[in-house]
């Protein structure tokens, strides 16, 4: 009986899990019964990254650095520092699934499986009723920080895909007084290597629990030395996101991302301007605020953190925030946040799991009855929502224009059947070929370009001029981290010519057998060489700082050791 027991809580534990599996197929079924991908804003971008890292895994001839098969095989550098162990599991992925609307397909269905997965967990360990959960794990798969992937193939979604597992942290460390150091800083390693900015967003909503969590301690020294071994850990096992961004900004005068000046003005609003609270996400806001407000005599100081933690981020991501002044004091801003929306995925993890606390308040009795019949209404709207999103995103794949986002684009076929096949096919690179879109971000160039005269610059007309246009009419190869490059010069004189070639500071550069010192580079680092009457042979590579390569070897062996020691507990439970 004992054993019949034991299935049957392990039945109803996994039923949640299964729910949301099946509830990410259903709302799939449009896209994947249309064969249709989805081309918004950033969608060419992260598909030539994750070519990149396909090619590498495909051919076993890698370059941690430069791309050598993505980005028109230019050399530029993206994965080193956006992400570098992700990009290279989508890269997996993509050889897996071989074509562009599969590759959409699997990703967003394990966005939602992921963040519904997480969501639940986060609810279900800060004792949330198992149906509340539910509940709230779908209005979060759903929130407008998931569907980011879905409009436009924007990485924030994958950043707040994950931020349940680090606010499961925090919460734990408030509850019990204690930090379990390995625990976090795997966590925090994993953020780092998807979305630099979602994992320092996280860092900062993870203050108010340690404080609460250090404040409550009859230990605060361990408590504060297990901090230390966690912030230590993290460093060791991301040291190739840190230590690959030390080894290119000291090296190389680097583009910054494109900054917004208007940090203010394209904030949060939420009443009127252009971007504004979703009225369901607002709804439930809202009711989460109540409970703080008309219980605050009464819910514990861990509630009331979750909220207050909450309600500073939805502030931060508000025009409220003082981020004209913010941006006067220290300019970087405008390059790093980029969009204060970007604080929004910490609102929404909180303040769903403040609700499911609330619903789970048995204190409680018509408010929460009340505030349940909203909440499930709300959930069911969201779902049917985003139903009709993919719809709707369909019928624009079906249309005329089947790239949905365009800017800085430069698309070689008006054709939208071409189009379609292109993404249908198994041969990846022919899209590739066919919408070329201009994303400078992390050019090197010849001087230091700071916000103020980015725009001056014009760094994405610049890309577009030197890097996509040029027609080179050569051969590449890629081997062993090196690409060469072979083409012949007709002209019967030398000749000097600018490559559709990116050279970094410690870009290795040999012309016809013999290495370029002193490489003449563009204004965004394309390649200026001399060529000689005939055939010429150009190869490039990366060579790293031997710093850097030291530190991948501590990271690696910080690997084995951590999973060599993971195996051995696994092991002794149940030997």
């Amino acid at each position: 009986m004992k054993t019949i027991a034991k299935y049957k809580i392990k039945w109803q534990t996994g039923l949640p899990y299964l729910f949301i599996i099946l509830l990410s197929l259903i709302v799939m079924v449009p896209q994947w019964h249309a064969q249709a991908a989805f081309i918004g804003l950033d969608s060419v971008f992260h598909m030539n990254r994750f070519y990149d890292t396909m090619m590498q895994i495909k051919t076993g001839h890698y370059s941690y650095f430069q791309s050598f098969f993505g980005f028109g095989q230019s050399g530029r550098i993206v994965n080193a520092v956006y992400g570098p162990l992700f990009a290279y599991l989508n890269g997996a992925i993509l050889l897996i699934v071989h074509n562009w609307v599969n590759y959409q397909l699997i990703s967003t269905y394990l966005l939602f499986i992921i963040a519904g997965f997480l969501m639940y967990r986060l609810l279900i360990k800060n004792h949330v009723q198992m149906v509340w959960s539910i509940v709230m794990a779908v209005c979060y798969m759903f929130s407008t920080p998931i569907l980011y992937w879905i409009n436009g193939q924007q990485f924030t979604a994958w950043g707040a895909a994950f931020v349940p597992l680090l606010m499961l942290s925090g919460t734990e460390m408030m509850r019990n007084g204690r930090i379990a150091w390995i625990k976090l800083a795997l966590s925090m390693t994993l953020v780092l290597q998807i979305h630099n900015v979602t994992s320092a967003i996280c860092a900062l909503a993870l203050v108010p629990f340690f404080v609460t969590g250090w404040l409550k301690s009859d230990q605060r020294k361990q408590m504060g030395l297990a901090l230390l071994k966690a912030i230590g850990l993290t460093l060791i096992l991301s040291a190739n996101v840190w230590g690959g961004m030390l080894e290119l900004f000291s090296s190389n005068h680097l583009l910054p991302v494109v900054p917004d000046l208007h940090l203010a003005a394209d904030s949060l609003y939420f009443i009127h301007g252009d971007t504004k609270l979703s009225y369901t996400a607002a709804i439930l806001f809202g009711i989460a605020f109540l409970y703080l407000v008309i219980r605050w005599r009464q819910i514990s100081i861990d509630t009331k953190v979750i909220i207050l933690d909450g309600a500073v981020f939805l502030w931060i991501s508000s025009h409220f925030f003082p981020w004209a002044l913010l941006s006067k004091l220290v300019p970087a801003v405008d390059s790093v946040i980029q969009n204060p929306i970007r604080f929004l995925v910490i609102p929404y993890a909180l303040l769903y799991l403040a609700l499911g606390i609330m619903l789970s308040d048995q204190t409680i009795k018509w408010g929460r009855l009340v505030s349940g019949i909203v909440v499930c209404l709300v959930a069911l709207l969201l779902v049917y929502k985003d139903v009709r999103h993919v719809q709707a995103k369909v019928r624009h794949f079906r249309g005329e224009q089947v790239v949905i986002s365009n800017r800085f684009s430069t698309i070689r076929t008006k054709n939208p059947d071409i189009l379609r096949s292109a993404l249908r096919s198994n041969n990846l690179r022919a899209f590739l070929r066919l919408d070329s879109k201009a994303t400078p971000d992390y050019m090197p160039t010849t001087k230091k370009i700071s916000v103020y005269q980015y725009a001056k610059f014009k760094p994405y007309t610049r890309y577009r001029k030197q890097i996509i246009e040029p027609n080179l009419n050569a051969h590449r190869e890629v081997k062993n981290g090196v690409m060469s490059v072979n083409w012949v010069n007709n002209s019967s004189k030398t000749t000097t010519k600018q490559l559709p070639v990116v050279k970094y500071g410690h870009s290795i550069v040999t012309l016809n057998g013999k290495q370029v010192k002193n490489v003449k580079i563009s204004s965004i680092g394309a390649l200026i060489v001399k060529l000689q009457p005939g055939y010429n042979h150009l190869t490039i590579r990366y060579q790293s700082a031997g710093w850097f390569k030291a530190l991948i070897w501590l990271s690696i062996a910080s690997w084995i050791i951590l999973i060599g020691y993971g195996g051995i507990r696994i092991f002794r439970r149940k030997a």
